[in-house]
């Protein structure tokens, strides 16, 4: 599969689950209209820059990374034991 990072600025991260929805309603909404033998589907890290406690770039694209295999093998177990 393809990673992508996206920078979101701007107090997103006060609910992140916000950006997470957007993402996720945009890919359900391309998948509904394709017409082609495979979906897109989606994992999300996320990680937060606290400039109390500063972190560089690879430090947080790290957690995100991290986190978004977490969040990939929860979805695989989900699916196995359906």
């Amino acid at each position: 599969g393809d990673e992508f990072a996206v920078l979101a600025l701007s107090g997103t991260y006060q609910n992140p689950e916000v950006l997470r929805a957007r993402l996720e309603r945009t890919i359900k909404e391309f998948n509904n209209t394709r017409q082609s033998g495979f979906q897109i589907s989606l994992s999300v890290g996320l990680a937060h820059y606290d400039p109390k406690s500063p972190a560089d770039i690879d430090e947080l694209l790290s957690k995100a990374d991290e986190r978004m295999y977490q969040e990939k093998s929860r979805k695989k177990l989900t699916l196995a034991n359906t």
